[in-house]
């Protein structure tokens, strides 16, 4: 526990320190619950003039019922940003064979980017990985989605945050041969393009069967707040997301929050600092308090909230 001035406070010792473990938290961190309770007695006619003022302007107006977000800061406050400090190399994630242990389920994403197979792994269903466009540059540096993932869950994992449920358990990576493509490529009915990526790599990973991206049909203050302690503790691993969006933030049936996708993730090595994780905290407020829950609370699918 703290007891700095919150300014001091959050460039000194965020991430290291939890923002829900100051003494003296960011005013409205979690805001009051009488606005859900004050949303509860909204009458149908008053939701519907809501949402027809959204759906002609692309905007809720009730935007703001959940007050200021906490994490809004004034561009000077930027300058005091002090260094982080150097993070502790990760034991490398283990290369696995892809042999008989590997039996292909299915391919759950047939048309998107990237090619997540349901496989079944020493008995236990699992998710194989792969990226089909991997290349992405950070400023100048041409970087791998999977060299960027495999790194993360290096860390998430060596730091402990995998052990407590708030992101998937990665058990490694494999590396397909060209001799199995033509088996994967049969059974699952997608194609490689190998010209472009070469053979792929992928990780292995936690499966959540029952996982539904949140939305603004199940989402609530309380998983809104789960969804913002989840983000301290992955920068306390010093990773940013760098990607907030419904697809990434999952909710199992037991009632946790689950962040995934750190293909695109930043760390301190690629010019991260401590304001850079105080902005993503301002940006996962914004969407959980500023998008999805007054969205649901008059019904409005904004098509501009990722």
């Amino acid at each position: 526990m703290t007891t700095l001035p919150l300014a001091t406070a959050a460039f000194a010792l965020y991430p290291e320190t939890s923002v829900f473990d100051f003494d003296i938290q960011p005013l409205n961190l979690t805001p009051p619950f009488y606005v859900t309770l004050e949303a509860q007695n909204d009458t149908p006619g008053f939701r519907a003039a809501a949402l027809a003022q959204a759906l002609q302007h692309d905007m809720n107006p009730l935007h703001g019922c959940y007050g200021t977000n906490p994490f809004s800061m004034h561009p000077r406050t930027k300058e005091t940003d002090a260094p982080l400090p150097a993070c502790s190399p990760a034991p490398p994630l283990p290369q696995l064979p892809f042999d008989d242990n590997f039996t292909l389920i299915e391919h759950i994403n047939p048309t998107g980017n990237v090619m997540m197979l349901v496989i079944k792994y020493e008995g236990e269903l699992r998710l194989l990985k792969f990226q089909q466009f991997d290349r992405y540059t950070v400023g100048k540096r041409k970087l791998l989605r999977f060299d960027t993932e495999k790194a993360a869950y290096e860390q998430l994992l060596h730091r402990g945050v995998c052990d407590i449920g708030i992101v998937p358990r990665c058990y490694g990576w494999v590396e397909l041969k060209s001799e199995h493509m033509p088996m994967i490529e049969k059974q699952l009915h997608t194609d490689w393009d190998w010209d472009r990526n070469g053979l792929p790599k992928g990780l292995l990973l936690e499966y959540f069967a029952d996982a539904v991206p949140v939305s603004i049909s199940n989402v609530t203050i309380f998983l809104a707040e789960k969804a913002m302690m989840a983000l301290c503790q992955i920068h306390a691993a010093f990773i940013k997301h760098n990607d907030i969006a419904r697809r990434n933030c999952l909710l199992l049936p037991d009632g946790r929050v689950i962040w995934v996708d750190f293909d695109t993730c930043l760390f301190p090595d690629l010019g991260v600092r401590r304001v850079d994780f105080w902005e993503e905290l301002r940006i996962a407020w914004q969407f959980f308090y500023t998008c999805l829950l007054p969205n649901q609370r008059i019904g409005y699918h904004d098509p501009l909230v990722p």
